[in-house]
């Protein structure tokens, strides 16, 4: 999981697994995830075991830093003979905006690991839930309109249920 500081990444892997002392997660200013962190669960249908991964969030001024150790982590697991099955991106709708950060940071990833991998992630947007429908569904349609260069979103949003999660992971 990527994405901005804030963006719900902790609180994905948390939703999904049941962990209550998973993925700390932060309620301050300050990140929380420091470094690349893998947490696993079994599906709850196909009893599979799913790895989750929580990463430090881009936040302007470490974004480097944080794609070293992103793909120091994938590196590592390339020598395991083992890959990812897909990445999620979470876009947070709290802020009501949309910077040039978050595309910068996929473009940045997709020149370190090809751009290919953009067959393997999926764009969620997250923290909506205080806002009346009709907000959350324009923000949505405008995070659409920011990323459809790299990747349209297919739909799938959020909302820290365990249902919500699983549905984004089975899809």
């Amino acid at each position: 999981l990527m994405g901005v500081t804030g963006a719900g990444k902790s609180t994905f892997i948390n939703t999904a697994t049941g962990l209550q002392d998973g993925a700390v997660i932060g309620d301050g200013l300050d990140p929380c995830t420091q470094d690349v962190q893998a947490y696993r669960c079994a599906h709850p249908q196909t009893k599979e075991q799913i790895v989750f991964v929580d990463t430090p969030g881009f936040d302007e001024t470490h974004d480097v830093d944080i794609l070293v150790k992103i793909t120091t982590w994938l590196a590592n697991l390339h020598k395991r003979l083992l890959s990812p099955s897909g990445f999620l991106y979470l876009h947070s709708l709290s802020a009501n905006r949309v910077g040039p950060t978050p595309l910068k940071n996929m473009l940045q990833f997709a020149k370190i690991c090809g751009l290919d991998v953009f067959s393997n992630v999926s764009i969620i947007p997250t923290m909506g839930e205080g806002l009346e429908e009709s907000k959350r569904d324009e923000l949505i349609r405008q995070v659409n309109q920011y990323w459809r260069s790299l990747k349209p979103l297919d739909g799938r949003y959020f909302d820290k249920t365990s249902s919500a999660a699983w549905n984004i992971i089975d899809s």
